[in-house]
């Protein structure tokens, strides 16, 4: 039985490969912008829900990750936060 040819597991398996073609085409985009704050707004907005970024971890934590340089997207972070823009942490 070829796998593919089920229905199903066929139709998950696209699924799952265009979410991962987004995710990957918005990576790409988000990297070829030019400053951390244009890039933590496309994070956002790509993201998050609503304009809102649900943190699991601190934000300490989200900008260490190989994302734009650690110390301006956390001071971006907290520069946003204080303007009015929402991150919650899960």
């Amino acid at each position: 039985m070829d796998a593919l040819a089920v229905g199903s597991i066929r139709d998950k398996w696209i699924a799952h490969l265009a979410r991962e073609l987004r995710k990957v085409r918005a990576q790409a985009e988000r990297l070829s912008l030019k400053t951390a704050p244009e890039r933590i707004i496309h994070y956002i907005e790509s993201v998050g829900e609503g304009g809102v970024l649900h943190l699991n971890q601190s934000k300490k934590d989200w900008a260490a990750e190989p994302r734009p340089h650690a110390r301006s997207a956390l001071s971006r972070a907290g520069a946003d936060e204080k303007a009015g823009a929402a991150y919650h942490r899960r």
